[in-house]
């Protein structure tokens, strides 16, 4: 059974194996001082010098470069590729444009064949028979005779009418044939037809298929690039928040220059508020030409505020580049 001093002393010791050993904080802090002291940050779970970490920094922006630059060509690839697909499918839109009135009139010349080749035949007239009237149906002379008259009469009625049956037959006859060569004709038309609308079409998929596959392809090859820059990007912002742990006075002893969250090397950034001040000249100067060699007070460039900032910060980087 424990006592109650065994008891205490145990409890103690559990207190000090919670409680920090007193300086490990500040030793923690003495040593990121000393680190930075030597002008070293810490990134990636290390201790590096703010030079080699610029220079990181550095390699990093310029492969983020060359990726944007790869996604400006694959953009530029893709946009000529759409316009090659848009005129491929220009030209078989209007080719088919064509064909399809093409088809519509054959359609239309089948129908109307159809209709005269549908039309009904002629009727054959009555034929009134070739017996004439016999004399002993009739009690008289004068009742046969009007009966033969009527008889003789009803012969040649039926005889101009079989004519003119047979001449519209034959005419009928004429025209049905006519109708059923130009049915055929236009059914052969609209086959034809048909096999060059399906042959432009399998020629439209031919062309365009390499061209879509292409752009399949560069499409997700930026993709790939875009997300690698993404990854550079992130890598970029953690590089930066450890060269922000460093004090600016070291920063800019060392030449590294920050500009809206950006970091540059002294030379580059001087070459970059020349690169301003050069465009602000040159619209100037076309200004002044076309203003008649008079540049008003108020005259003032869109990018006179960023070369008003760019110069304070450049300033500020002269005089603390170079100082311990």
């Amino acid at each position: 059974m424990m006592t109650m001093d065994r008891v205490r002393t145990v409890l103690l010791a559990a207190a000090l194996l919670v409680i920090p050993v007193a300086g490990t904080v500040a030793m923690g802090q003495d040593d990121a001082a000393s680190h930075l002291a030597k002008g070293e940050v810490q990134y990636d779970h290390k201790w590096i010098t703010i030079q080699d970490l610029f220079g990181l920094y550095e390699a990093a922006q310029k492969d983020l470069a060359g990726l944007v630059e790869k996604t400006k060509a694959a953009q530029a690839h893709i946009a000529e590729l759409t316009k090659q697909d848009a005129k491929i499918v220009a030209d078989y839109t209007k080719d088919k444009r064509v064909l399809d009135t093409e088809m519509a009139k054959i359609r239309a010349a089948g129908y109307a064949a159809n209709a005269r080749y549908l039309a009904p035949a002629p009727v054959r007239p009555w034929d009134p028979g070739n017996n004439a009237p016999n004399r002993g149906a009739y009690q008289n002379d004068a009742q046969y005779q009007a009966a033969v008259n009527y008889w003789n009469n009803a012969r040649n009625n039926y005889q101009q009418r079989l004519n003119d049956y047979n001449q519209q037959l034959a005419q009928w006859t004429t025209a049905h044939n006519a109708a059923k060569a130009e049915i055929d004709k236009q059914i052969a038309a609209e086959k034809d037809c048909l096999k060059r609308l399906a042959d432009r079409l399998a020629a439209r998929n031919e062309a365009e298929t390499p061209v879509k596959t292409e752009r399949q392809k560069t499409t997700d090859e930026m993709r790939a690039i875009q997300t690698q820059a993404g990854s550079i990007q992130a890598k970029l912002k953690i590089m930066a928040d450890s060269l922000r742990t460093a004090p600016e006075s070291k920063r800019l002893a060392l030449g590294i220059v920050e500009y809206r969250e950006e970091f540059y090397s002294l030379a580059e950034f001087q070459a970059m508020v020349d690169k301003v001040n050069a465009d602000i000249e040159s619209a100037r100067q076309k200004f002044k030409e076309g203003a008649g060699g008079v540049v008003p007070a108020s005259w003032r460039h869109p990018k006179q505020d960023e070369a008003d900032a760019m110069a304070v910060v450049l300033a500020k980087a002269k005089a603390g580049a170079g100082k311990s």
